[in-house]
């Protein structure tokens, strides 16, 4: 097989699609540690196999996503059923048909069913594979092609892919289908993926009196023992008039199922049945929106369908990305002793907090409190220059994206919440991804390992790209979940920042600066939900209202571009108005209810008045 640019060549054709512009080659220095070999996706289902190869460099720099891909064929593979044997003799094959001998930086796999958080095993499977069960199964894989190994559902792979290519909108509550012979589910909310107690969604496993959706929207039921044929067939030929039209009443059933149990605005299409009636141009979206409208359901708004022309193709782009993040994540890790970390250690180890009073107590953490907040002046100069990168990067179109575990993520979910209501900037702009999936972050107990997971799902389900900044939480520096993000995003090119307790470093592989806290060791050693939890309120704090300033978000010592959603909110904005112009209470509530109660666009009318300008 010969090479051209880069990339094999030789029986492949190329589907290529244009990322962001301003995301093409990162500003910094990454030659270091960029892998320079290729990628192999995978995708089994029980009826065939679909391998692609990508460049490593392509994926992660952003430059242009270059998938090839052979004539698809759909040939019977032993595959679910298969031993680690075959799946190792298959996989050869594939690296000797590509020459990826000695190329091979990554191999990405994506099956139906429920693949464990930390993505290492098939929890549940809808086509039976039994050895994709074992978490051994891919440390197997990895030890004998010497590569990293990933594992992914194929409709969360399907939606990162979409994510990178643009095709997924980054605000409100969307779907992603995937429809073959197995039937798969993915959901994020204003970008971050949605899954309760770390599993995912089970549309498909929703039954009816004529069987599961799963089994309704099966290609091969719908075809019988015709297994020649397939979706393409269905929706082109006039034999299949009567089974199309049932067909296309079942799908409409199950995406109105999904609005209503997910709360789902849109729904995207993806999988075989994309691939199909993209293919014959068939009006899929035309005739499912005339189905739920014939159905007569009460729902107030019907969702949003919008069919996916690249189709199968995304599950193995997601795939791609997913196991050159994870391989980057891997390769940049650092890990301290936890024996080593003032985070486990004891304020006084020679204390016996039993015996102490309350009003003791109180007093002792209070102290340990103050000398901890005096200690955090030492990073004031650090705090401010990353308040001002993050401030230049939402003015150009950036964001900022907290990665934390537990307590970590959690304060810094309570930090991205409260910034679209208080300084005006959208949802988008201000996120956090929170180790254990977005379903109950706030209350869930971490039980599943979850800090240990790779983030690197999460942030391509974001569409990072070099224009963000990413700042992990982590008080001892060693949860995995916030360093793989952090080393990802270093990798394509993004800021990174990871806010720690200890203060002996400036930068690790995975990430450009650290602020350190200095907080210690706690009262109750290894307690970080304490010190290092108030420091870290505090530096978010710091970092998040320093920003909003620099992007003229104040004036004088007052925010003028908050949302008035209640009445405290409208009773805040006409006290600042009559602070700063001296407005009364009465023309505040008209001036707001002229601008949408945006105080913002009331301010801009203001100024020009006092400016003498024309309104």
């Amino acid at each position: 097989m010969k090479e051209k640019g880069g990339l094999p060549e030789g029986g492949f054709h190329f589907l290529m699609r244009k990322v962001n512009n301003s995301d093409s080659i990162p500003s910094k220095d990454l030659s270091e540690y960029l892998p320079n070999g290729f990628v192999l996706a995978i995708e089994v289902d029980s009826f065939r196999m679909r391998s692609w190869v990508l460049s490593s460099q392509n994926l992660l720099r952003g430059e242009s996503t270059s998938l090839m891909r052979s004539d698809v064929e759909e040939e019977a593979t032993p595959f679910p059923t298969a031993g680690v044997k075959k799946w190792r003799e298959v996989i050869a094959e594939l690296v000797e048909k590509y020459s990826l001998e000695g190329k091979l930086d990554a191999i990405g796999i994506t099956l139906s069913g429920v693949v464990s958080y930390a993505g290492d095993k098939l929890e549940r499977a809808f086509e039976f594979c039994p050895v994709a069960g074992n978490a051994e199964w891919m440390a197997g894989l990895r030890e004998s092609f010497s590569c990293s190994v990933s594992l992914v559902n194929v409709a969360d792979a399907a939606m990162m892919g979409a994510s990178r290519l643009g095709l997924s909108p980054s605000l409100g509550a969307v779907g992603l289908l995937t429809i073959g012979n197995a039937l798969d589910l993915s959901v994020h909310r204003n970008g971050q993926r949605w899954c309760s107690d770390w599993k995912q969604p089970q549309l498909g496993s929703v039954r009816t009196g004529d069987g599961s959706y799963r089994e309704l929207l099966n290609r091969e039921r719908l075809v019988g023992g015709n297994l020649d044929h397939g979706f393409k067939e269905v929706f082109s030929e006039e034999a299949y008039q009567e089974k199309r039209v049932n067909y296309l009443r079942q799908l409409a059933q199950v995406i109105l199922s999904g609005t209503s149990l997910y709360g789902l605005q849109e729904i995207l299409l993806g999988g075989d049945l994309a691939d199909a009636v993209s293919e014959i141009g068939f009006a899929l979206e035309e005739q499912v929106v005339e189905q739920m409208q014939l159905d007569g359901c009460n729902l107030e708004v019907l969702p949003k369908v919008k069919v996916l022309e690249e189709g199968s193709r995304l599950s193995l782009l997601g795939a791609a990305l997913l196991a050159v993040g994870n391989l980057m994540a891997e390769h940049l890790k650092f890990s301290k002793p936890y024996d080593q970390l003032k985070t486990e250690r004891a304020y006084n180890p020679k204390a016996q907090l039993q015996d102490l009073s309350a009003k003791e107590l109180v007093a002792l953490i209070n102290q340990a409190e103050v000398e901890a907040g005096e200690q955090l002046k030492k990073s004031s100069a650090v705090i401010g220059e990353l308040a001002s990168i993050i401030a230049e990067a939402i003015r150009k179109g950036g964001r900022l994206i907290y990665l934390g575990a537990g307590s970590s993520g959690r304060i810094a979910a309570l930090d991205a919440v409260e910034i679209p209501v208080t300084y005006g900037v959208t949802e988008d702009k201000v996120a956090t991804l929170v180790a254990g999936g977005l379903a109950d972050a706030a209350i869930e107990i971490e039980s599943a390992y979850e800090e240990d997971a790779s983030s690197v799902p999460d942030l391509l389900g974001l569409n990072l790209t070099r224009k963000d900044v990413v700042v992990g939480i982590s008080a001892s520096g060693n949860a995995y979940y916030v360093q793989s993000g952090l080393g990802y995003a270093k990798s394509i090119g993004a800021e990174t920042a990871l806010i720690q307790v200890n203060e002996e470093v400036d930068a690790y592989s995975f990430c450009d600066r650290v602020i350190a806290m200095h907080t210690g060791n706690e009262v109750v050693g290894g307690s970080t939900r304490m010190k290092a939890g108030t420091a870290t309120k505090k530096i978010l704090n710091m970092l998040t209202t320093t920003a909003m300033i620099l992007l003229g978000k104040v004036e004088g010592s007052y925010m003028i571009d908050l949302v008035c959603t209640n009445q405290k909110g409208e009773d805040r904005a006409g006290m600042i108005l009559h602070e700063l112009y001296g407005i009364s209470r009465k023309e505040t509530s008209e001036l707001l209810k002229k601008h949408n109660n945006r105080l913002q666009d009331v301010v801009n009318e203001v100024r020009k008045r006092v400016s003498g300008k024309p309104l």
